[in-house]
C-alpha cells in the first residue's frame, strides 16, 4: 500500500506534466474521463494500469470501481475519491484542487519547480538509457 503522500505526489506530478484535466466531449461521462481518446488521464486514471483499464470504467466514480481495479487497491480509497472530485470540479483549477486535497489530508503539495525538475530529470534519464 502506498502512503497517502506518495500517491498524492504521483498524481501531482502527472497532472502538472499533463497540464490539463482529462476531459472529452462525451456527454455520457460528463466530460471527465479516466482516459481520454487523446491519451490524457485524470487524477485517478493515471494510477490505473494498462492491464486494469477498460472503457467500461468510464462514467463510474472511483469508490465504485475501487474493488474492481487491482492497481487502485494500492492507494487509499478516500484520497482517490477526493482527488477525483478535485479533478472533476469545473470551478477549480488543477492547482486549486490539489491544494484543497493537500489541506484536507494534511499532505504537502510539492513546489511546482520540484515537479518540473523531476519531470526533466526523468526525461533526461530516459534519453540516456535509450542512447546507450
Amino acid at each position: 500500500m502506498y502512503s497517502k503522500q506518495k500517491t498524492f505526489n504521483i498524481v501531482v506530478n502527472h497532472l502538472r506534466k499533463q497540464g490539463r484535466k482529462a476531459m472529452a466531449e462525451m456527454p455520457d461521462y460528463g466530460g471527465c474521463m479516466y482516459r481520454t481518446p487523446n491519451g490524457d488521464k485524470c487524477a485517478v486514471g493515471c494510477l490505473i494500469s494498462n492491464t486494469d483499464y477498460s472503457r467500461t470504467l468510464e462514467g463510474k466514480v472511483s469508490d465504485f470501481i475501487y474493488d474492481l481495479v487491482p492497481s487502485l487497491q494500492m492507494h487509499d480509497c478516500g484520497l482517490l475519491c477526493s482527488l477525483q472530485h478535485a479533478h472533476d470540479e469545473p470551478t477549480m483549477s488543477i492547482e486549486e484542487g490539489l491544494q484543497s486535497v493537500a489541506e484536507a489530508f494534511g499532505l504537502e503539495l510539492p513546489p511546482i519547480e520540484t515537479t518540473i525538475n523531476c519531470a526533466v530529470e526523468t526525461a533526461q534519464s530516459a534519453s540516456l538509457a535509450t542512447a546507450t
